[in-house]
Order: C-alpha cells, then structure tokens, then sequence
C-alpha cells in the first residue's frame, strides 16, 4: 500500500484515528523513504470547539515537524446552496481540499485514518439504506482519484485491519494526545446510532466473532465487486459513444446492464442514485422508440431509436427586444441592400442565421420562447401551421421546445431560431432591403461567414 520515494499526505482530524495513523507514518518515513505531509480541513460547525481542533493539529504537526495545509469551509452554506445534507456536503469539501493540496505539493498519496470499525459500520449504513448490489460493499483499502489537475494520486488506507480498539491502544501506549468530536455521539445521525446502538446491541446477543465473520464477507463482496466492474468496464466500450449508449447493451445479464449503464453516467458525470434503475432499463427495452426521463434537476434520459442520450436541463428563452441594427445579448441584426453576391450566401445560410425581407416586418422585433397555440408559415409553405406539429415532425424533444428562441415582429412570427424562416419573410426579387439576423448562443457551433 506504502510506496518509497513517496510524498504522503495525511488527513488529519485530531481524532484518534488519524493521529495515531501520523504518528505511524512519521516514524516509518525514514525507513520507507517518504516525506510525510498533513491536512486539516475547519469545516466552520462546532464553533470554539473546531477552532481547538484546527489549533491542536496545528500544534501537533510543529511539534513531529510535519508541513500542514490548514483550509477552511462554510459547510453548512455549501450543504444549504448545494440542498445536500450535511455529511454529505463535509465529505465533498473534504475530498475538494484534500485533491488541492495534493496538487499544489504535488503529493503521490493520500493517506485516509479509517479502521475496520468504520468499514463495518460503513456496509451496516449501506445495508440498512437498501443500497443496490454495486453500492453494498466496504472501504475499499485502496483506489485511484484525480486531481483537478488531471494527475492520478492513491487514496490509501493503512489502518483499515485494524479495530478502533487497536489505534486506542496504540495511541495510550505512545501517550499520543487526540480531540473528541462531539457530534460523534449525536444520534441523529444513522452512523452514530449504528455505532452506539445497533453494533453494541449485537455485541451482547451475537456470536463474539460476528465482527470478523462480517468483515471477512464484506472483503469477499469488494473483490467480487472489483471483478464484476472490471468485466464491466470492457463490456462498456462495445456500447458507449460519448453522449450515446447503445440499447444492444440490454442483451447483457442484468448485474452487468447495471454497471455498464452507471459506468456511463459517470463518464459523463450525471449524478443518478440508481435505486429506481431496474425500473428504468425495463422501461427502455418495452416503451416505445422516442421516450425522455428525468435523472435530476439538470439531467434528462432521451431514448431514441436504438440509443440512449443524456440531455442537460435546457434554459427557457428569455424575452428580448432586439435593436436593428446593433446586437442584443446572443443577437446580432444587420440591414443590407439587395446584392447578386447575396444570393448565393442566403441559398447556403446556415441554421443560425436568416435573411429576412425587412418590408414585411411590421413594428418591433422580438426573441420569445413558443407559446401554446402558436402558428406560422414554415417556408416554403402557403398555409399556417401549429408550432407544436412543426416541433413534432422535426423530432424536437418537448423537453427542448420551451429553449428554442422564437422571432416575432408585432403580428407574426418572423423565424423559429436553428430551424425555419416564416415563408411570409422570405427574400423575393421585390426585397428592397434585406435584415439578416445572426444567433450566437448555445447550440451555434458552426458560425456563419460574415458579409
């Protein structure tokens, strides 16, 4: 787990566990040929009594000699903004810091204080949640994480064997001092109430051995884990192409449909809490060829044909009175004068741009999203048609349709933006002038030439 030549970082609370886990790896340093660094996030709860903690572990790192990257986080704000709990939030923020300052001393290690009581108590939580089967398994001793500067560093975990009992001897017997977090006996949270209530009631009506009978399951689960992910993975590439996943992947048996599916989400970095995902695959193999599910507040699920999409939550259009000419926002508006070389340029025009006979228009020209009911000539075309039957024969998902700018003037609709002039605006060899109308907002990737 310990590589020489090595630059550890060590995450330290002050609890007892990741000072005795210093203590150990200050005195293997030398022998190991690593340098040993420390991290302590104040994570902005507990008031005085983390201001004594950030203090302490300061005091303890000047005293072994150890550099130390104090940082602080509002917590409970990033849990509040981010409507996460706040374990949660703390754990993320633990994790943001930690990668930091790994970049910054370009640190190979990340040395984590957790114990096989933690790891017990971790599968107990998952367990007593309902976690799926890829979710139900330990601490893994060792993985790989990326920094945000892309380098790969190992999050190791070298007291992971060992009971809370053992570091507690171990921290009496080197008369090491440690801080007592309080909330770690708060029984709102389930992991307190797992620890103090659940493990001790089934310590006194349990075989004594059952702690070691279920930490040997739970490390036979995380092996079978490793493999089934493994085959998952190089199961993965026959199916996934960036933002499409190919529905042939259903064929699969279902644990590895799970993992290739959730594989996936990550890759594209989709949150989805998968307990309703049984559900989901059956529903992509039996509804029918064009169907959208929510996966969160900002992502969508779209099959379509013989493929699944990942769609981000779109942006509504937002009114806007455009300035002719000038540009407004993602809009530019220019008036020109008839011209032989313009006919050529309005017969290549591309989807985000369109030429407009600009003595049809009548009043003011604004940007609006579509409205129930809404009607116009799609070019090329004598008669009205409803804006909701365009979107549909053009296979613009409803999820989509309230992100399309619509162009109007005081009457009419003018241009559905990316997709079709109204045929009333056209460019015919009565134009006296001519406005050309340029989009360059989300889903132009392709900008057209200037005049």
């Amino acid at each position: 787990m310990l590589r020489p030549h090595q630059r550890v970082l060590v995450a330290c609370s002050g609890g007892p566990d990741s000072v005795a886990l210093l203590h150990l790896l200050k005195h293997l340093a030398k022998g190991l040929h690593i340098q040993v660094f420390a991290f302590h996030l104040h994570h902005g709860l507990r008031g005085r009594s983390a201001d004594e903690d950030a203090n302490f572990v300061q005091s303890l790192c000047q005293k072994w000699r150890i550099p130390l990257a104090l940082r602080y986080e509002d917590v409970k704000q990033r849990a509040r903004e981010q409507k996460k709990s706040l374990e949660e939030a703390g754990r993320e923020a633990r994790y943001q810091h930690l990668l930091q300052v790994a970049d910054k001393w370009n640190i190979h290690q990340i040395a984590l204080g957790h114990t096989a009581s933690d790891n017990l108590e971790t599968f107990l939580m998952r367990l007593v949640q309902g976690a799926s089967r890829e979710f139900l398994k330990g601490i893994p001793p060792v993985r790989s994480i990326k920094t945000p500067q892309g380098r790969e560093v190992l999050l190791i975990r070298p007291l992971i064997a060992l009971p809370r009992e053992a570091i507690l001897h171990h921290c009496r017997a080197h008369r090491l001092p440690y801080r007592i977090d309080p909330s770690n006996s708060d029984l709102r949270f389930l992991r307190n109430r797992i620890r103090h209530r659940l493990i001790p009631y089934l310590n006194r009506t349990l075989n004594p051995g059952w702690q070691k009978k279920m930490l040997e399951i739970i490390s036979l689960l995380n092996e079978e884990d490793e493999f089934i992910q493994k085959q998952a993975q190089k199961i993965s590439k026959r199916y996934i192409s960036g933002n499409r996943l190919s529905l042939s992947f259903l064929r699969q048996p279902y644990p590895i449909q799970r993992r290739v599916f959730l594989l996936w989400l990550q890759i594209l970095k989709v949150p989805f809490h998968g307990k309703t995902l049984r559900k989901l695959l059956q529903a992509c193999q039996s509804l029918p060829e064009r169907k959208i599910w929510q996966l969160s507040a900002k992502w969508w699920l779209m099959k379509e044909g013989k493929s699944l999409h990942i769609l981000p939550q779109p942006e509504k259009v937002q009114p806007i009175l455009l300035q002719v000419p000038g540009k407004v926002g993602d809009y530019t508006c220019t008036i020109l004068s008839p011209a032989p070389h313009l006919h050529l340029k309005i017969q290549k025009a591309k989807p985000w741009e369109a030429f407009l006979d600009a003595g049809c228009i009548r009043g003011k020209i604004r940007v609006r999203g579509w409205k129930p009911g809404d009607r116009f000539y799609p070019l090329g075309m004598n008669a009205p048609k409803k804006l909701q039957d365009f979107f549909v024969d053009e296979k613009i998902p409803s999820l989509y349709r309230s992100s399309v700018p619509i162009i109007t003037d005081d009457e009419k609709i003018l241009w559905i933006v990316g997709h079709r002039l109204d045929d009333r605006v056209k460019v015919t060899n009565q134009t006296r002038k001519i406005l050309h109308l340029l989009y360059h907002g989300k889903g132009n990737d392709e900008q057209p030439a200037g005049e």
